[in-house]
């Protein structure tokens, strides 16, 4: 069974509700939105498919790409637990001057499903990002194969994160 994470979800929002947006992806074992001791939404839940495939098909349609009226945040769907792993995030230095998150994003997406873009940062005149994968096979398969890639004449850096900076 593989279970997802789900943020911003709407305060108004229900089970019911929210029960579409996931079901086209596969079986919906368990989904449950958390609720403070009132009843209210804490704007957050869970999802739990039979496997990961369903998952994966779920993060990457509605990641950062759909929301739910009245929010219009879109929804932060990850594989539960995956921001505490180090393991699925590599840290990637030397990269070009100018280098932009998109770029990094579709770049690495060779790879993987990158569960967060919003958690690949380019700093203004630093070189490197974070860039944060939905599995560790994703994570291994980019960090091996991209420890030889070269970028404008320069050896990219390709290591994974230590969990002090990669959170």
């Amino acid at each position: 069974m593989t279970k997802l994470f789900v943020g911003q979800i709407p305060a108004v929002c229900t089970e019911d509700v929210l029960r579409p947006f996931f079901s086209p992806f596969g079986v919906v074992l368990e989904l449950s939105i958390m609720r403070d001791p009132q009843g209210r939404s804490k704007g957050c839940g869970w999802v739990r498919y039979s496997s990961r495939e369903p998952a994966m098909e779920a993060i990457q349609a509605l990641h950062n790409r759909r929301a739910i009226p009245p929010q219009t945040n879109a929804l932060q769907v990850r594989l539960a637990g995956a921001t505490e792993d180090r393991t699925l995030t590599l840290f990637v230095g030397n990269l070009p001057e100018g280098a932009i998150a998109s770029s990094v994003v579709r770049d690495f997406s060779n790879w993987g499903v990158v569960v967060d873009e919003a958690f690949v940062k380019v700093p203004p005149g630093k070189p490197y990002a974070f860039v944060s994968f939905a599995s560790q096979e994703a994570a291994a398969d980019a960090a091996h194969k991209l420890k030889t890639a070269m970028i404008n004449d320069k050896l990219l850096r390709v290591e994974f994160a230590s969990p002090s900076r990669a959170n």
